[in-house]
């Protein structure tokens, strides 16, 4: 097997795994998991329970949102897998979401395509649930 093949595996394997834990969070919190099973509405769905759902006496801003949850917006400055990226909620209620848009169309492609691999993955987790489990 060659080393590209045994990184893409182990990468794989990797994403299955972080895909897992967070799959058993929102079930262990009793929450409905997302159609679609990708990173990004996984965190998006733990977001919005601990955080959003949660915001109800004053006005708050959620700041500095991960890359994968942002594909348009620019890298944070300062912030590896950050973006620069906020959310005003007030009441419970979002009102605003704005970033700094990414302009690089090169960037936006990669990002794009890493979207549409991530709801590919997202897709085929509960046969790698079912496979990883049963080892």
């Amino acid at each position: 097997m060659s080393m590209d093949l045994q990184n893409q595996n182990k990468n794989q394997k990797i994403y299955s795994l972080k895909l897992i834990f967070l799959e058993k969070k929102i079930l262990e919190l009793n929450l409905k998991l997302p159609t679609v099973k990708t990173t990004a509405k996984l965190l998006d769905k733990l977001t919005k329970h601990y955080l959003e759902d949660n915001i109800m006496e004053r006005p708050t801003f959620i700041i500095d949102h991960p890359e994968v949850m942002s594909p348009l917006a620019k890298d944070h400055r300062s912030k590896p897998g950050m973006t620069e990226r906020f959310e005003l909620f007030i009441c419970g209620k979002e009102l605003c979401n704005a970033y700094t848009e990414l302009k690089d169309p090169e960037l936006q492609r990669e990002r794009f395509e890493n979207q549409a691999l991530d709801k590919s993955k997202g897709s085929l987790i509960e046969s790698l649930r079912v496979s990883i489990v049963r080892h």
